[in-house]
């Protein structure tokens, strides 16, 4: 058999229909299966994958192991010479797997092939290809500053080496993934690929990056932003960061406590924005109260015939000092108030956009 396609999937139900159609189609000459690895989804995944797609060898976990683990599992069943890991919100073309094929067999020394990656509106994944992160990286990516974590070796559209692949697709042979000793399983969601990248180039072989093709990746769409999703993503870096890059204990323990602040202000931050804020005034009180005690306010302050503010008596030094007291509130709170009442209308509008564009976590 030439080739085992192996997806783990978790509540992503529709997506991964999709992808399994797509595979069909792109797997007609070529002698191969796929299977699936379910982690214990909550969805009717196992319904529609025993009902739609019978020839699929199913893998049902009755609980949430990880990626890792998971596709450690599918590995040791799986038959084919070659090995394609792929997420299951992904589409993928036609002529994928002929055309990795065809470059594996024309080049030598080949660990990892992926493709280019686009998101559902066609826009270019630049996690398709990224470098080996490092200390100052992680730093600037945490603040976000500019940093070096995509690769800008080759354009989205050639073919060359690069140093670490996507994990939602990751073509290789078996034999090879296996001699690496597969995906750490210490890693539960988030830097697999990365560390599985690094260790290919570690034996001597080399990445490359594919851009003649490319494949839909709708990214990660059973995952949510919150403080398991945070812990998950910097604790993979913390876990990449001691098994490679610290020196000494001392290295390394400062690293897990400046990743664990850094998931706890991240987490902090998310919790803030989900805060409901109090609900703004009605916009027509506002648009006819701000004028109205605005116009009142300086029309009491100018006292156009001379005459007495009622209340006061007529020595023009007490009634300039009535008037600082009683009148200058007013005016403040006619100048400040509008702009304050308005407030939670834009902090409400500001957080529903911040919702709106933030994209999942590329898988």
């Amino acid at each position: 058999m030439d080739l085992s396609v192996i997806i783990v999937s978790y509540d992503s139900r529709f997506f991964l229909e999709l992808c399994l159609r797509s595979l069909k189609a792109s797997l007609i000459k070529i002698k191969s299966e796929i299977i699936v690895v379910d982690n214990n989804s909550n969805d009717d995944t196992i319904d529609m994958i025993e009902s739609s797609f019978s020839e699929v060898i199913l893998i049902r976990n009755k609980y949430n192991v990880g990626f890792s683990c998971a596709n450690n599992l599918a590995v040791k069943k799986a038959k084919g010479k070659n090995i394609c890991f792929l997420n299951p919100d992904t589409v993928v073309p036609e002529d994928l797997f002929r055309k990795i094929i065809d470059f594996k067999k024309s080049t030598n020394n080949v660990g990892i092939v992926a493709c280019k990656m686009i998101d559902g509106q066609g826009i270019f994944l630049p996690e398709s290809k990224r470098n080996l992160p490092n200390t100052s990286m992680v730093i600037k990516k945490f603040f976000g500053l500019k940093n070096n974590y995509y690769s800008n070796k080759q354009s989205e559209d050639t073919i060359g080496q690069v140093d670490v692949l996507c994990g939602a697709i990751m073509f290789m042979e078996r034999k090879v993934f296996e001699e690496t000793g597969g995906f750490d399983e210490k890693y539960f969601m988030f830097g697999e690929d990365i560390d599985l990248s690094y260790k290919i180039l570690k034996k001597g072989l080399k990445n490359y990056y594919y851009g003649d093709t490319s494949i839909i990746h709708y990214k990660g769409e059973s995952t949510s932003k919150n403080s398991k999703y945070y812990k998950s993503f910097y604790g993979a870096m913390g876990i990449y960061y001691r098994k490679y890059i610290a020196k000494n204990i001392f290295s390394k323990i400062l690293s897990f406590l400046t990743l664990e602040l850094i998931i706890f202000f991240k987490s902090f931050s998310e919790c803030m924005i989900r805060i409901p804020l109090p609900p703004p005034p009605p916009a027509a009180l506002i648009r006819i109260g701000y004028p109205i005690s605005l116009a009142v306010s300086l029309a009491l302050l100018i006292d156009v015939n001379g005459s007495v503010v009622p209340g006061t008596t007529g020595d023009p030094v007490l009634r300039t000092n009535f008037r600082a007291a009683i009148l200058s509130p007013i005016v403040v709170i006619a100048l400040v108030g509008g702009p304050i009442q308005t407030a939670p209308v834009f902090c409400t509008a500001s957080a529903k956009s911040q919702f709106s564009e933030r994209k999942p976590y590329p898988g």
